[in-house]
Formats: C-alpha cells, structure tokens, sequence
C-alpha cells in the first residue's frame, strides 16, 4: 500500500512557497490520475496511483539514460 505523503512536505521539498501552486498542482496530478489526495479542494495529502508510479519510472529511465 502506498502511504499518504502531507503536501507542506512536498512543497517544501520542491521548495514551491505558494500554496496556491502547490494545490494547483496536485489538482492537476489527482485529475490526469497521477495521484490521489484528500481534502478535497483544499488538498491537504497526496499517494500515488499506479499510474503516477508508471510515469515516475518512465522518467527515472530517461533521465538515467542522458
């Protein structure tokens, strides 16, 4: 099972500072399937969907490859 990851600690990994790009963002993951959230519009967690796990490892390779 995938584990829920909090969206502040995304962020702030990614060091986006806006809040409102941040939950763009995951609105736009969750609506292309890429993950899900909860909280509604005010997402507040995020987990990949098997699909968000295809498309990571398809990244990881090309990035591996250059």
């Amino acid at each position: 099972m995938r584990r829920w990851i909090p969206l502040r600690d995304i962020q702030r990994k990614l060091r986006v500072t806006d809040d409102a790009i941040g939950q763009a963002a995951a609105r736009h993951a969750a609506d292309e399937g890429w993950v899900q959230t909860i909280g509604g519009r005010d997402v507040h967690s995020v987990r990949l969907t098997a699909e968000g796990v295809r498309l990571g490892n398809k990244i990881k390779i090309r990035l591996e490859a250059d």
